[in-house]
């Protein structure tokens, strides 16, 4: 018991405690705002209670997430690669909507649940552009290598947005340019774009 408790002291000393308390106030201030809405609007509160869930969900699993060296991710982003991607390929047969919008960027999951693949694609894409950042880092201005860059970050976008969610497609092209940008693109390149 000591040495789980021993455990999360290490960890809570050398984690970011800003990063943590944003995502837990975040987490807070919709699961509030969701309750305000379901008060008025829903006569249960159904979607506040999946949203406390999932918070907490996604902070645990961010913490899990933060402990996994990440040359081990590197390791096997050809596995998570095909995996991931498709899991978003699978969306385009049996994908399903969500609160009335037209893309089909969901999968169905038991008890009435739902997955959505792209969210296990931003990290993939996260782990494999940096690791081919890192290849490239010492001619990565060069037109050929810029040129298969912008493919590798292209690729994700133009799929995502050909399955309708152009939201979840910007997150990515927003990704793709702050990576690039602080690998050392030249502001040449930048300017063009």
């Amino acid at each position: 018991m000591t040495k789980t408790f021993s455990y999360f002291i290490d960890y809570y000393k050398r984690t970011d405690k800003i990063l943590i308390a944003l995502c837990i106030t975040c987490s807070i201030f919709s699961t509030v705002v969701l309750v305000s809405i379901c008060e008025y609007f829903f006569s249960s509160y159904r979607y506040a209670i999946v949203q406390a869930v999932a918070a907490l969900i996604g902070i645990v699993s961010a913490i899990i997430l933060s402990k996994i060296d990440y040359q081990l991710m590197v390791s096997l982003n050809k596995y998570h690669a095909i995996l991931a991607w498709g899991l978003v390929i699978l969306t385009f047969f049996i994908g399903q909507q969500r609160g009335g919008a037209d893309d089909r960027a969901w999968i169905a999951l038991p008890m009435g649940l739902t997955f959505q693949p792209t969210e296990l694609a931003k990290l993939s894409f996260i782990v494999t552009f940096a690791t081919h950042l890192s290849k490239v880092k010492h001619h990565i201005n060069d037109i050929k290598t810029v040129f298969l860059l912008t493919l590798h970050g292209a690729l994700p976008v133009l799929l995502i947005h050909f399955q309708g969610d152009d939201g979840t497609a910007i997150v990515f092209l927003l990704i793709f340019l702050a990576m690039i940008f602080s690998a050392g693109l030249s502001i040449n390149y930048i300017a063009i774009a």
